[in-house]
């Protein structure tokens, strides 16, 4: 993937989260299609996940599965998903071409997991 089309993808996630007022954004909805999650980062801003990765969390972390209700940006259909307030991540960072390895709560968290529900399990698999 160029850096032109990371740059791309980036300016259109940026507005989408904008317009939607989201902090969560992921690939499709920015006709991008490697499967990729922009979250909000406070120090960065919006920033590029490519392929997360879900690891084991380390021992001195903790995460707690919650009910967490998903919806289209238009409002139009609604769901509920458990998934976890903390995820440790390995991805390639977007305009960086380096991997790197994070830990996500909450809501970057959440949008981390949905992205790898978003995808078919067996891209995950060549991927992972």
């Amino acid at each position: 993937m160029s850096q032109a089309t990371q740059t791309e993808a980036l300016n259109r996630a940026l507005s989408c989260a904008a317009h939607y007022e989201t902090d969560c954004i992921l690939s499709p909805e920015v006709g991008l299609s490697v499967p990729a999650a922009f979250v909000y980062d406070e120090l960065e801003g919006l920033k590029m996940l490519v392929a997360p990765k879900l690891l084991d969390l380390p021992p001195e972390y903790t995460s707690m599965d919650k009910l967490i209700e998903i919806r289209d940006p238009d409002e139009k259909r609604r769901a509920q998903i458990e998934m976890r307030d903390v995820v440790n991540v390995e991805y390639l960072r977007g305009g960086a071409r380096r991997m790197t390895t994070e830990m996500f709560n909450d809501t970057s968290a959440y949008c981390i997991q949905l992205l790898r529900l978003a995808f078919d399990s067996t891209c995950w698999s060549e991927i992972d």
